[in-house]
């Protein structure tokens, strides 16, 4: 019980965003956009038939999306 002040101050300092951190600026207006978008898939293995088929799945849409 003697632990919920400290533990209360603790969460609710936690919880508020930084008052230093710079705002995220808008892209550059010379910036290059040019670039195919690149996502990553990070499958668990590579072996088994379900990361095979996801694997697969992701190539398909990729395609598709042309990213």
């Amino acid at each position: 019980m003697r632990y919920t002040a400290p533990f209360v101050l603790l969460l609710l300092i936690g919880c508020q965003p930084p008052t230093d951190s710079p705002k995220t600026a808008a892209p550059a207006e010379n910036a290059v956009t040019d670039a195919p978008l690149q996502i990553a898939m990070i499958p668990k293995g590579t072996t088994h038939i379900f990361w095979k088929s996801v694997h697969f799945g992701a190539v398909q849409a990729a395609k598709e999306l042309g990213v």
